[in-house]
Formats: structure tokens, sequence, C-alpha cells
């Protein structure tokens, strides 16, 4: 009004998404180092050698081993499939949309979930990724025949496989000779972690996508 104060003028704040700005962060490898990734191997006999092989498609071969032990007479198999970034870029879409929504119906939760944002995005890429990627380890029993020195692996269109040359030996006269046989696989009882069962609530109080199985978690 003429000779007052000026009328301030109202003012509207605009009311911030936080969970627009809570863009997880892309899963490292260490994400998946953490997760049991179980595979089905085949093994078979041929004239001149065992053979050993899983379908892995994306396997990391930088992360592919081979070793020996127990004086040569075990071989163990571990090797690592992290998602590609075709595959990461779904996940994160996935989990985005779900902290979305926990926003939208639990503000409570949801202000739980902020506090502790890397470690729900954690649990939620090992939620979406468990029996898909992970680190893998199998050790298998010898056959006394085995070359040691000349065992190979290759890769090749999703399909590891590993050769284990048999020694050559002329059969002596009286028939004696190495024995032979498939290659055993050791089975382990899977290490108990003190993470997450199926179903559990996560460290921040809950879990994205209805909890872990610890049968995929090393």
């Amino acid at each position: 009004p003429p000779g007052g104060e000026p009328t301030p003028q109202a003012t509207q704040a605009t009311p911030q998404a936080p969970a627009q700005v809570l863009e997880p962060p892309a899963p490292g490898k260490g994400v998946w180092e953490k997760v049991r990734l179980p595979l089905r191997f085949t093994s078979r006999e041929e004239p001149k050698s065992y053979v050993i092989s899983a379908t892995v498609p994306g396997l990391d071969l930088e992360d592919l081993k081979l070793e020996l032990g127990d004086a040569s007479t075990t071989l163990l198999v571990e090797g690592l499939r992290i998602p590609s970034k075709k595959e990461s870029a779904l996940m994160r879409k996935r989990i985005a949309q779900k902290i979305r929504q926990v926003a939208q119906t639990s503000p409570e939760k949801f202000a739980m979930l902020v506090k502790a944002l890397p470690e729900v995005t954690e649990d939620a890429y090992l939620e979406l990724g468990q029996g898909e990627f992970g680190r893998f380890a199998e050790t298998f029993r010898l056959p006394k025949d085995v070359d040691v020195e000349n065992i190979e692996a290759s890769y090749t269109d999703g399909v590891l496989r590993i050769v284990l040359p048999k020694i050559q030996i002329q059969p002596q006269s009286d028939g004696w000779s190495f024995p032979t046989g498939h290659p055993a696989r050791l089975r382990r009882a899977p290490q108990g972690h003190p993470g997450l069962g199926r179903g559990a609530a996560g460290p921040w109080g809950g879990s994205l996508f209805g909890g872990h199985d610890d049968f995929f978690r090393w």
C-alpha cells in the first residue's frame, strides 16, 4: 500500500525430489567378488586327454586362475563373471526406480536409506545379481595319468574348456599302467556368511528386492 511497507511477495518453495538425485553408483568388481556363482562343470575322457568344461558367458579372463595343489593331485579352477555395461545399466535403473518408490511410499524408511546409500545399493546389486554373476571356485581331483605340466585352458563363445593331457607311456610287458578315470569334483559345503538370508533385512532396516540368499555369498 502507498506509504506503507512493501508487501512481501509470497514465495512457494519447490519441494526437492531427493530420490531423483540419489542415482545409484555403478557396481564395481569388488561387489561381485562377494557373490558365489555356482557353475555346472562337466568332464569327459578322450583318447589322449580329459576335458573339463562349463558354460559361463561374460567371464573376465584376467581373473581366471588354474592352480595345482596337494602335490599336483588336485586342480583349482577359479574365475569371476561380471555384468556387461548394458546389464549394469539395467540393474542401476531398477535400483533407482525402487529408491524413488520408497521415497514416495515411506518417508521414514527413505530417511534411513539415505544414511546408508552405499550399503543399500551394494545390497541391491547382490540381490539382483545372485545366481547370474560372481566368483566361482571349484577343485577337481586329477587322475594319476594327467600331464600336469601341459594343462591348457581356452574360452570361446562363452564356454570355458580345460584340457588335461594324458601322459603318453608305452604299455609294459606285464600290462601295468596308470589308473585312469574322470577328474573328480571335490564338493565343498558353502562357507558360512554372517550376512543375510532370503528375505532378511539389510543393515539399513530393509531390502529393496526381498533380501539375499546366503547360498550365493562367500
